[in-house]
């Protein structure tokens, strides 16, 4: 039975990476998304970062500018597909998350629902971390197809989540 599990698991995996393949969003859903996630307002979340967190203003301009594409990412794609954000970007997501009301809100204008976070993804066995690598690479694959540039050296050079 356990077999079976892993087979169908790893066949839905393989799906889920088919589809991102043969997925091409067109350039009014990348200009669409990006117009929804252009109206969210992080200026609280900045300030807080800058004040209480000793975030430089640099580093927060550019994280929110990365986490913007990374939301467009997750619009674009249905929440479909595994993104998994590097270090400094899944702090800004936590972040984000602490405004509960707002984050609630955003979330349902952006996607039109609540956009979940599971911290422990690469954490748990070897298949979890093999799983939030792919999925690392996946974004960093898909922020060059459509931003043109890499996720890692934009925020930070850690590889992803897993490096904590």
């Amino acid at each position: 039975m356990g077999v079976i599990i892993m087979l169908l698991s790893h066949l839905s995996q393989e799906a889920l990476l088919s589809k991102q393949a043969t997925f091409q969003p067109s350039k009014n859903t990348i200009v669409e998304a990006t117009r929804l996630v252009n109206q969210l307002d992080f200026t609280d979340q900045n300030a807080t970062l800058i004040s209480y967190h000793g975030w430089q203003a640099e580093k927060v301009l550019a994280t929110e500018v990365i986490y913007r594409k990374w939301l467009v990412l997750h619009k674009v794609y249905n929440q479909e597909i595994k993104l998994a954000p590097n270090k400094q970007l899944d702090e800004y997501w936590h972040f984000h998350i602490l405004d509960t009301r707002k984050y609630m809100q955003d979330c349902n204008l952006v996607f039109g629902s609540y956009l979940h976070h599971y911290p422990y993804f690469g954490l748990t066995d070897a298949e979890t971390a093999e799983d939030l690598h792919n999925a690392f690479q996946r974004t960093r694959d898909l922020f060059i197809k459509h931003f043109g540039h890499d996720l890692i050296g934009v925020s930070n050079r850690c590889s992803s989540t897993s490096c904590r």
